[in-house]
Formats: C-alpha cells, structure tokens, sequence
C-alpha cells in the first residue's frame, strides 16, 4: 500500500472514531452566548466539606444559597467514569433545588501512567452529562503546569496534555464550555513572555472560556489581578471566570477580589464554606493546632454564622460595572475595617490599659514609671523623610515594649503632615506599617491624630484622612487602626443634668459636640465610621468625658482616650465603667492608679413575667 493511501486510510479512521457530533473550541460569539444565558456566577468552592460530619447537604446547600451563591465548585474523586458520573448527578439534583448550579473539578493533579486510558475516562464523565444545563460549566484540571515543582520541559509536557484533554472533552460536544485553571501561580513578577508562560496562553486559547485562579487582589493596589486579567483577553474575548479565589491574611479578601471583578467582568468562586474539617482556617502548610487571628479562608463560622457579615452583603448585591461607573464593591479604607468583634478580641488581650505618653528615649532611659503598662509615642513623616532611622528606633523601642510586657501605641501623623506627597506618605506607611504590622507590642496605630486642628480646609482634611485609612489598610496590619479627632464637649450651663438629657427618648448627644477650625460633625461620623477602634482626646471634667463616651458607645467598638490631661477619680471612674483604654501625659496619683480597674457592664431589665 502506497504512502499517499495509508495516510487517506488514517484520516478516515480518524474521523470515523470521532462521535458524531464532535466540536472545537467555541467561537467567542458562542462563548458570549453561554455568558448571556448563565448570568453572573456568584459561586463557591469546597463544599463537600461540612460544618460537621453529619451535617445533610440539603441544608447546606440551602445555607449557600441564602448567603447569596448560586454555583457550586466541587471537586470530584470517585475513581470509575460511571462513580463520577453517578457523583455528579446526585449533586446536580441536590443543587437544583437550592436554585445551584454546579462546576465539576475533574482533575487536579497528573492523570498518572496511563494517560489516554485516563483522558478517555474524562471523556466518557463529559459525554454521560454533555447535555445537562445545570453544568455551568467543565473545570477538567485544576492548577497544571507547578512551575515552582517542575522543570521547563516537564510544565511544557503537562500542558500538552491539558490540551489534549481539552480537545478529547469537546470531542463529546458538551453543550457546557471546556476550561482549566492553566493561570494560577502568578505574582507581581510574573514573565508573560518566558517559554512556559507562552505555552500557558498557546493552551489558553484552545479553551471555550477563560478560567484562572487569583489569591492576590490586594497585590500593588490590583495591579497584578488586572495585568493576569488583560493578558488573558489579549489571548481571546471570552468570558472570564476566577475559579478561586479569597485569602484575608494578605488582605486580599472579599471585598479585595470582588472590585477586580466587578470592574473586570469577571465570574468568581470563592474559597470555601464552613470551617471544618478541612482547617482551611490558616493558610497553606500551616497548623490548625495553633491559634490564628482572623480565618485565612471560607464564608462562615463552623456554627453557621459568617465570618464577616459585610462579605455577604458584598456577595448579593455584586454586579458588574461600567467604565467610569463607582464600583458596587465600598472602598478598601472601608471594606476592610475590621469587625466590630475582632477589634473587641484584639483589645481584650491587654486588659485596663493605662498609658502614659511620653517621648521614646524617655522611655530607654529610665523605663516606663511604675502602675502604667502602655506607652504613647508620637513619629513624623518629617522626620523620616530626613533620617530613615527612626524606623529603627521604632523598632528597639517595640522590642523593650514587648520584653517588658507593656503595649505601645504609635502615633504616625497629624496636621502637619497635610502638605507631604502622598507618594512620601505611602512609602513612609510602607517603612512603618509594612515593617511592624504583626509586631506584638503594638496596641493600635493612631494614624492621624486631631485632624483639622491646625487645617481650617475640612475637605482636604478629609481626603487625607480617607487615603491614610486606604494606605494602610493595604499593609493589613494584625493591630487595629484609628485616629483621634479633634472633638469635645460644650461646656454645660450649672443647671444642666447630663445623665438626664441622655434617658431613653431624650433627642440629645451630637449636638453638644464643639470642633475644631477644619474639623465638623460630618468629619467626625468619617473617623469614627472608618477606624477599627474609637478614639478621642479630653482634658475635660467627667461628666464632659462620659458624654464623648457615650457617643462612641453608639458605634459598638473598644474605645481609646488616646491623650487625657490629668485624670482625676471621677474621670477614671469613667473610664473603668465603660472600658475605655487611656493614654495621659500627665501625673497620675499613685492609688488611682493602681486601682484601676475594668467595671463589668450590666444591662439591667424592666420587669418581666416569664412564660408559664
């Protein structure tokens, strides 16, 4: 048999052994129209782990979708094409009625020995549910391509397979569009233009829809999310889906991924569901064994209850917007302020503090005096601009804090600081809060104190104020951040009962507040609205610093009196009934001192007639 006859005979085979019905990649037109007909995915990864062993999936896929999902990522490990196509349909009719849709995972790592008799396995999964539209869509290999394990030529290797796979997939001409996460390992140094990154978007292009996985949104303002997102639609103009996404240690949480997407068009699933048994509660290689701060992963606490109700919110109203539109997503210097929960655990750990605000070489001369445990110290951006050293000296002064056992509030920055570039003021952020952001000995960074003091332009007091919660808030410290405004109280007339003007149905509080030149009430409800912990300054009597009190109170947070002139008893008194943590620089007497102590707060109840 001649070459030109056998090579006839080896097409015919060929097309003879695809089915009848075999595709190629998608158009992009096609693809859109998959977009058009699914709506915005809202999804979530990790659910075949529940809240505790017994727990009916029923319920919990009901809970996901009260939360605001409406698709599931799963992952599936039954080893027989008939076990997972059995597994997926039991999830399929189990997320139907929860108003689900799913995302099958099916495979995420390599197809061992025997490739083809895997790949044809995969095959015979999609072909069984090719025509089944509560499949958003075919994930068939999670992550490939480890660039950090594997050589050049094994990443090469690996995607040629994946490619193969994508192919063997469409050949049973799924009404579902074929992806795989081949974008996941990226950074702000990633090379688009090295050999394994061009094979990435070769294979890339080959997928119905485009398919990646994001873990840094917060990365240089989301810069990194937005390049990975552009090389993609450089690549081919179809949809985009971030198949995982989510991790609050880095900051780069709901809120950070979800304003990517939402100005990117891009479909999400977030990592995962419950805390469970999973321990996706830390991050990657680390021990649930030890305690961490706030979950590194997953929506909700193992009790159900989420772990920031702000992301749920976020979850059910997000959509895409327009150029030039205002993102549905708040701000960072917004978004990320912590829970009101998380700051209450955070300050619980130093007890009554009682502070004294000095200079820090007071400090390394003769310690702190004895009955204070917390030490206030004021920095300027001025004076690091001129000598980079006073991060340095930052940090001894931290390292005695913390071997003496005595916290430290820093101050970073006031009113004159307004005319710094903000370019020097992040750098400076970036010298402080970047460096000591996890440091033990920090009780809360003061970034802004008396705002307006010395500035009569309330707005661009303002505008200030919000870019230094934003600066650094992408530092996202382990300590809580605040500033203290410059607001007191009005003098009372003699006659005036301060307890009585504050009784239930009373319309009295904010307007006995007075403000400084550049500072107002708005101004005010801003600093307290944006810091995770409330603070104010007072040189008052005590019924004024138990008025201020109770406007903070109003906000649910520790409170701080960040600077207080002389405090008497009656102050302290104050201070200990309604747990406020107190700086001063001036002399305290010495039985007051060391008497001070938190009062439990009680909330007493008008009578009641239990139910018999």
């Amino acid at each position: 048999m001649g070459f030109k006859r056998v090579f006839i005979v080896a097409i015919l085979l060929a097309v003879i052994s695809l089915p009848a019905e075999a595709r190629g990649t998608w158009t992009e037109k096609q693809a859109r129209a998959w977009e058009k007909r699914t709506g915005i995915i809202k999804g979530i990864n990790g659910v075949t782990n529940p809240a505790w062993r017994g727990e009916d999936e029923d319920a919990m896929f009901e809970r996901l979708h009260q939360l605001g999902f409406n698709s599931i990522r799963c992952w599936i490990t039954d080893k027989t094409p008939e076990k997972q196509t059995e597994h997926i349909r039991k999830l399929l009719d189990k997320a139907e009625k929860h108003s689900l849709t799913l995302s099958p995972v099916l495979r995420w790592q390599s197809l061992g020995s025997d490739f083809d008799a895997a790949a044809k396995g995969l095959q015979k999964v999609v072909a069984a549910l090719r025509k089944d539209k509560r499949i958003v869509l075919w994930d068939i290999w999670n992550e490939p391509s480890a660039r950090g394990r594997l050589k050049q030529a094994q990443c090469i290797e690996e995607l040629e397979r994946v490619e193969k796979l994508a192919r063997m997939c469409m050949d049973a001409n799924p009404c579902q569009p074929i992806t795989a996460s081949i974008f996941w390992d990226i950074s702000e140094k990633t090379d688009y233009s090295s050999p394994v990154l061009a094979k990435m978007s070769e294979v890339e292009a080959v997928m119905d829809i485009h398919n990646y996985h994001d873990y840094v949104c917060t990365k240089l303002g989301g810069k990194v999310s937005r390049n990975l997102v552009d090389h993609l639609n450089s690549i081919s103009d179809r949809p985009l889906v971030c198949t995982e996404c989510m991790q609050r240690t880095n900051g780069s949480g709901v809120g950070a991924s979800l304003a990517v997407f939402a100005e990117k068009k891009v479909h999400f699933y977030v990592w995962g569901g419950y805390l469970s048994n999973a321990n996706w509660g830390v991050a990657w290689k680390k021990s649930e064994f030890e305690p961490w701060d706030i979950p590194f992963h997953d929506m909700m606490w193992n009790d159900g209850d989420p772990i920031d109700a702000r992301e749920i919110e976020m979850i059910r109203n997000f959509r895409w917007t327009t150029p030039g539109e205002q993102s549905v997503i708040p701000p960072i210097e917004e978004r990320d302020r912590w829970s009101a929960a998380r700051a209450w655990q955070r300050c619980a750990v130093w007890g009554p503090v009682k502070g004294l605000s000095s200079a820090a070489t007071e400090f390394d001369k003769s310690g702190i005096p004895e009955g204070f445990n917390s030490l206030r110290v004021s920095l300027s951006v001025r004076e690091w601009l001129q000598d980079k050293t006073v991060a340095d000296a930052l940090g001894s002064l931290l390292d005695k804090a913390a071997d003496a056992g005595i916290s430290v509030l820093p101050v970073l920055s006031d009113d004159g600081d307004l005319d710094v570039a903000e370019s020097d003021m992040i750098a400076y952020l970036d010298a402080i809060l970047g460096r000591f952001y996890d440091h033990r000995a920090v009780f809360a960074w003061d970034i802004y104190y008396h705002p307006g003091e010395q500035c009569a332009d309330a707005s661009k007091v303002k505008q200030r104020l919000r870019f230094l919660f934003a600066g650094a808030h992408a530092f996202y410290t382990n300590q809580p951040l605040t500033a203290t405004p410059a607001v007191s109280v009005k003098d009372f007339p003699s006659d005036f009962n301060p307890r009585a003007a504050l009784v239930h149905g009373k319309r009295d509080g904010w307007q006995r507040l007075k403000h400084s030149s550049g500072s107002n009430e708005e101004l005010l409800f801003t600093i307290w609205s944006l810091s995770d912990v409330l603070s104010f300054s007072s040189d008052m009597d005590a019924d004024r610093s138990a008025w201020l009190t109770a406007m903070c109170r109003r906000f649910g947070r520790p409170i701080l009196c960040t600077l207080s002139g002389q405090p008497d008893e009656a102050t302290l008194k104050v201070f200990a009934g309604s747990h406020v943590y107190w700086w001063t620089d001036a002399e305290v007497a010495p039985d007051l001192l060391a008497g001070f102590r938190f009062i439990p707060i009680q909330t007493p109840h008008p009578h009641i007639t239990p139910e018999p």
